[in-house]
């Protein structure tokens, strides 16, 4: 009897031993499996990520279809029509006219894709302006001012409200706007845009590098008497030029209406070399786009713009970091130098290139090899950052002269990339 119960004892014992080799082999098994399963699941989110950018994209140009609808002109870049009217409303605060070319287009399509009372908040600003203080006068809130007390009593958020609708969910920025810590005390108004929220969204100017206006409030001298047909894209000067569905000669299916731009990291020094983000200021006004372009890996700017109050780079004056703001810096590029090329501004700051507008700002995102592209018929392509663009070392007409701004209307010189710019530059260029 004995000897059975050591035999039953000694086969249970055989049934559920293993040694340490199994155990090793099953380890490594599980690491493998893990190894080629991540990478799909990353391929996967970012997938989903890029589909949620795409509808975006959409819903703006949906909202940019609409504002055509009811104003019979698309929203402009700069100098927007639609705030004209509200500038001469009796009783108008003296300093209304004060950037009041700076409202983006963006501003302007919020009552068309669910931001109504957004919308009116940024019109009744233009319109009324808001108190300063609890008797001080009114001032219109500029679109890089966040925030301000209203009344000395209701806080108000306007350029810092964050929009969901025009953040690309693969860009890690969208959220790392510095918080409000603590809200100003009764009165007291919030300048330099702190708070101001990002987009990544922008409109396409065309094919040229465009002066979009500064600071001064009644004559822009040089950026006044630019030429009309320099504003060769669907985002304009509306002061020069309209842009309605008639004047896109070369194709809605061929002209680009918006693409995305990755929002400037905050927290970095301004010595990083990003060339997703910028190369050094100082880039010469009379510099052919191919400079730019060899000048990939230069620190991103020379100065102190981005610093204040010991905060780093975390004010507003980074590029991307003001969807109220219609300078190119903010809601605007080119398209020009090929998408996910850095930045190149004509000063040493960020502001000089939102003042002067020279800038060469590229189209750029966080989705692997490319970015989404809208065109003016409301679809979406992805396109690829090695699009032709062709003579980079020449100007927009294909010359080799001095001159920057020209009196031009003619096909892209930058291949694909610059002929999908044009809204009627004579090429109806499809992309590839």
């Amino acid at each position: 009897m004995d000897t059975k119960i050591q035999s039953h004892q000694k086969k249970n014992t055989n049934l559920f031993g293993f040694t340490l080799v199994e155990l090793l082999v099953v380890i490594a098994i599980i690491v493998v499996l893990i190894a080629l399963l991540l990478p799909a699941v990353q391929a996967a989110r970012e997938a989903a990520r890029r589909t949620q950018c795409t509808n975006n994209q959409k819903q703006l140009a949906l909202a940019c279809h609409n504002f055509h609808d009811i104003h019979q002109h698309f929203p402009g870049g700069t100098f927007a029509k639609l705030y004209e009217p509200l500038l001469t409303t009796t009783g108008q605060p003296t300093n209304a006219q004060t950037y009041r070319h700076r409202f983006s287009w963006i501003c302007q399509v919020l009552p068309f894709f669910e931001q109504s009372a957004l919308g009116g908040l940024v019109s009744d600003n233009i319109r009324y302006g808001f108190r300063t203080s609890a008797t001080g006068t009114q001032a219109v809130r500029p679109p890089w001012q966040s925030g301000i007390v209203l009344d000395g009593t209701t806080n108000t958020l306007l350029f810092g409200s964050k929009i969901d609708t025009i953040l690309c969910p693969s860009d890690g920025n969208r959220d790392k706007v510095p918080p409000i810590v603590t809200w100003p005390t009764s009165g007291t108004l919030v300048l330099e845009g702190e708070y101001c929220q990002p987009t990544s969204y922008r409109g396409c100017i065309g094919d040229n590098r465009i002066p979009l206006g500064g600071t001064v409030t009644t004559a822009l001298t040089t950026a006044l008497a630019d030429p009309a047909s320099i504003f060769r894209g669907i985002f304009t000067r509306q002061d020069l030029v309209l842009v309605d569905f008639a004047s896109i000669t070369d194709g809605t299916s061929n002209t680009i209406l918006i693409s995305e731009t990755a929002i400037f990291p905050y927290g970095l020094e301004i010595t990083s070399k990003l060339p997703k983000y910028g190369a050094a200021g100082s880039f010469g006004m009379n510099s052919f786009p191919s400079v730019c372009k060899a000048r990939a890996g230069h620190p991103i700017l020379n100065g102190t713009d981005f610093a204040k109050n010991g905060s780093g780079n975390d004010i507003t004056t980074g590029f991307g970091r003001r969807w109220g703001e219609g300078a190119i810096t903010h809601t605007l590029f080119s398209a020009l130098l090929p998408p996910n090329t850095h930045f190149c501004t004509s000063g040493t700051s960020t502001n000089n290139a939102a003042i002067t507008g020279y800038s060469l700002i590229s189209a750029s995102s966080y989705h692997p090899g490319g970015v989404n592209v809208t065109l003016a018929d409301g679809s979406t392509r992805f396109v690829s950052e090695t699009i032709e663009t062709k003579n980079l070392d020449k100007w927009v007409d294909g010359s080799t002269g001095p001159s920057l701004v020209v009196e031009y209307t003619g096909p892209s010189a930058y291949g694909i990339w610059g002929s999908m710019g044009t809204r009627g530059g004579g090429e109806s260029v499809p992309l590839p």
